[in-house]
């Protein structure tokens, strides 16, 4: 497994797909951080002694500002699946940020599955 550092557009859609409840953009800035520094963890867990430049730096956690994006399910989920596989490493998947990412995932599956047609068939079926 291979790890690296996910962009910020990536954490902007993990920031947007988390939030679902009008939060003000103080609190998604400081959730991008959260998010931002959750994988740099699992990266320096990966590579303790490599790398130095494919790390990200405090000055760049803390610069990280949110950027609203437009509400998209297909979008969001490969994000969250993205940084939840590069956040995959040491102990980073036994913190709480991590199931958060885990628990979004889960919804934007059921949001994306939920709308296809062969599904709603399938499901409507199922009760009969």
């Amino acid at each position: 497994m291979s790890a690296f550092t996910v962009s910020t557009l990536t954490i902007d859609r993990c920031v947007a797909a988390m939030y679902r409840n009008g939060e003000d953009y103080k609190s998604k800035t400081l959730l991008g951080q959260r998010l931002m520094m959750l994988n740099r963890l699992a990266l320096e867990a990966r590579y303790p002694d490599r790398y130095p430049e494919m790390k990200t730096t405090d000055p760049e956690i803390r610069a990280y500002r949110h950027s609203s994006q437009a509400p998209s399910p297909f979008l969001f989920l490969v994000a969250l699946e993205c940084l939840r596989y590069q956040c995959s490493e040491g102990d980073v998947p036994k913190t709480p940020l991590y199931e958060e990412i885990n628990r979004a995932v889960d919804h934007w599956r059921g949001v994306i599955l939920s709308a296809i047609p062969e599904y709603k068939a399938a499901r409507d079926m199922g009760w009969r």
